[in-house]
């Protein structure tokens, strides 16, 4: 699902900015219809409507207005103060102000004029910016440890600028809302709280209110009835009535960090996340589904019916359907035991299946039902490593007892008198001449059952020093397999192996596919070799390696699943997003970084120009280290913030390298490392 970066409300219709163009979301009939910018799939800051029903948007190449059949572009070559925009908004007279990157516009349709750093502004990077009911206009720019930056006034002929002296909360004002009685509301992007100007009288809510340090106000807006709505890095809060109310997603959000908000004509509030759009009714939230993507961005497993439709699981979002046309997405409110499903699996049947961590559920053309299963596995608790369905449709489960096989009229479980190890974790697969293997995971040990017993598979022949493991089978017969190294305390992946005709190929990284760990295999009709590591998406053809990484189209370069689907095309799960691959132009990625362990949720904005939030989840306390490399892997920045809280967390870049100097346009890796855990994840700095 697309992040929700800004959202506008006219009419009945809410217009959201994402990073692949507008949405226009029809809030009478709840239809959906995405508009891109010039025909560009192109990442929008920023949106708009004017007095006079025309939409405007901003991203990095310019200000776009669209008026419901075409589009045209302004720039600086326009009189714009720079082409990257970062905001926008609009009087009630119908002038409209643009922040920049470079300063502050107003158009009044004809006539352009600028404002920057240089006369008015103290930065010349605007993060904020509201207009008043008395044509006031408020400015937020971003202050650098507490210099520079601030809030700022235009009353029509004089500019004055206030600071933490004053009475604000941070140098940082990264939202404004403007109430009817000309209330002025910052948000805060360091300090976690909101400031309220009231005439010449300054009131701080930080923790009183419940924000926290570091929980940066994305958004603010004001409601008809009088309430205050501030959307952050850790929730929502409402004010109302001199009360703060707290809504995460304990309370109904699918995401706690929220980007945008926008309040309609009957005074209902909606949302934007990166999980999508919500609405609060003034006592629940209710969740849309664009179509235009998966319900989530965490894709760990894909598989396609024998309709051609495209299944996968989204994290935390459900599972989610493309009939090729518009994407639909399932959660607990269609009859799914868990918003949070494991594996999605397809049988000989065409029916579809999707494991959890507690259960099953199956689809019934319709809505899904939990799979009804007797006391004996309930007591196992379907603590399943793996889970698979052979060529028969019949269900093979990695449990805590074993390896259980379920037929739909009985189960068997093979335990140690079948020579596998209860409690052990296996790896299940499915082998081309119908045969199921299994992997005793990150140690070497195979199983293979053949004709009702399990045999075992001790391969020979490997280079000292390494093992193998997560097997896969190529249409030719040969057997793939992760190349592992040993060690004293945790198996480094290696490459990958190949096993035919009894001999052994050695594929190293660095010599072979991208990354430093496999993460997926697959085959192509062609032979060809698909593997998913942590860096990209690897092709093997035999005799040459190539590499597709974000710069190819990727949504992402951690690869979880790869499927390939009839029709010449492969279907790629990431960590961030599903892309689709058509074989005929490999050189192209279409379609729309995170470790099972740490997460590096994404940079906002991206691109960026001049400094960035990047967000980042820890499954526990820790210390941290995030650095910084350019493109050639040389290193720019080190920004460890040292130790962390569980949780999403931010850590701010503001384009600089070590020695205070700003960095040129390009791409970046912010490289995420916590004991001996490490993520990646890619920026473009864009000026």
């Amino acid at each position: 699902m697309d992040s929700i970066n800004d959202m506008a409300v006219h009419g009945h219709d809410l217009w959201c900015a994402t990073r692949r163009g507008i949405l226009r979301w029809d809030t009478s009939n709840m239809t959906c219809h995405t508009y891109t910018v010039d025909g560009e799939e192109l990442w929008v800051n920023a949106v708009e409507v004017d007095t006079m029903g025309t939409v405007w948007c901003g991203s990095y190449k310019g200000l776009h207005r669209f008026d419901g059949k075409s589009w045209k572009i302004y720039t600086m070559a326009d009189g714009l103060a720079d082409s990257f925009v970062t905001r926008i908004a609009c009087g009630a007279d119908g002038e409209l102000w643009i922040g920049t990157e470079n300063g502050l516009s107003r158009f009044d349709g004809k006539t352009w004029i600028s404002y920057t750093a240089n006369d008015v502004l103290p930065k010349k990077g605007i993060t904020a910016l509201a207009v008043g009911p008395d044509r006031c206009v408020w400015v937020g720019t971003s202050g650098d440890c507490g210099s520079g930056g601030g809030l700022s006034r235009f009353d029509g002929e004089t500019w004055s600028t206030f600071t933490i002296r004053d009475g604000l909360l941070d140098m940082y004002v990264s939202s404004i809302a403007v109430t009817p009685d000309n209330e002025v509301w910052a948000g805060s992007f360091y300090t976690g709280g909101v400031t309220l100007k009231m005439g010449n009288e300054w009131t701080r809510f930080t923790t009183d209110a419940g924000f926290t340090r570091f929980n940066s106000v994305f958004d603010a807006a004001a409601a008809p009835d009088g309430s205050l709505w501030f959307g952050t890095y850790h929730g929502i809060f409402r004010y109302r009535d001199e009360r703060w109310t707290h809504y995460t997603i304990m309370d109904g959000l699918k995401l706690d960090a929220v980007y945008s908000l926008g309040v309609d004509s009957t005074g209902e509030v909606w949302v934007g996340t990166k999980g999508g759009i919500a609405r609060f009714d003034s006592e629940q939230w209710q969740w849309f589904n664009t179509g235009l993507g998966p319900g989530g961005d965490s894709i760990d497993s894909i598989a396609i019916a024998p309709d051609g439709i495209v299944w996968c699981t989204t994290g935390t979002g459900g599972i989610s359907r493309f009939d090729g046309t518009t994407w639909k997405t399932y959660t607990t409110a269609d009859g799914l035991m868990k918003n949070t499903p494991l594996t999605i699996l397809i049988g000989p049947d065409g029916v579809v299946w999707s494991r959890f961590s507690n259960g099953m559920s199956r689809f019934d053309g319709t809505s899904w039902k939990d799979f009804s299963i007797d006391d004996k596995l309930t007591y196992k608790k379907f603590d399943w490593f793996s889970t698979i369905i052979d060529h028969e449709g019949c269900f093979w489960f990695c449990t805590i007892e074993g390896i259980s096989r379920f037929d739909f009229r009985e189960w068997r479980t093979f335990t140690t008198g079948d020579g596998i190890t209860p409690g052990a974790q296996y790896v299940l697969s499915a082998g081309s001449d119908g045969a199921i293997w299994a992997e005793l995971w990150q140690s070497g040990g195979f199983m293979t059952f053949r004709d009702g017993e399990w045999i075992s598979f001790n391969p020979e022949g490997l280079p000292e020093g390494y093992f193998v493991g997560y097997l896969a089978f190529a249409p030719s017969g040969a057997q793939w397999l992760t190349l592992y190294r040993k060690s004293a305390s945790y198996p480094n992946d290696a490459g990958v192996a190949r096993f035919f005709n009894g001999e052994w190929t050695n594929y190293l990284f660095g010599e072979g596919p991208l990354g430093t760990r496999v993460l997926s295999k697959a085959f192509t009709t062609d032979g060809s070799l698909w593997i998913g590591t942590d860096a990209g998406l690897s092709r093997f053809d035999g005799k040459t390696w190539t590499g597709y990484t974000p710069e190819n189209g990727l949504a992402s370069g951690y690869v979880r699943t790869i499927v390939p689907a009839p029709g010449g095309e492969i279907w790629i799960g990431t960590a961030d997003g599903v892309s689709r691959l058509v074989i005929d132009n490999p050189a192209g990625v279409t379609g729309t970084l995170k470790s099972p362990e740490i997460t590096i949720l994404g940079n906002n904005p991206n691109p960026f120009n001049a400094s960035t939030l990047i967000e980042l989840e820890l499954p526990s306390p820790g210390t941290v280290e995030l650095v910084i490399y350019d493109i050639t892997g040389r290193k720019i920045r080190n920004l460890s913030p040292g130790r962390l809280p569980a949780g999403r967390n931010a850590v701010w870049w503001n384009g600089r390298d070590n020695s205070g100097a700003p960095v040129a346009s390009g791409i970046y890796i912010n490289r995420l490392r916590c004991g001996k855990l490490a993520v990646s994840g890619r920026m473009a700095l864009v000026k």
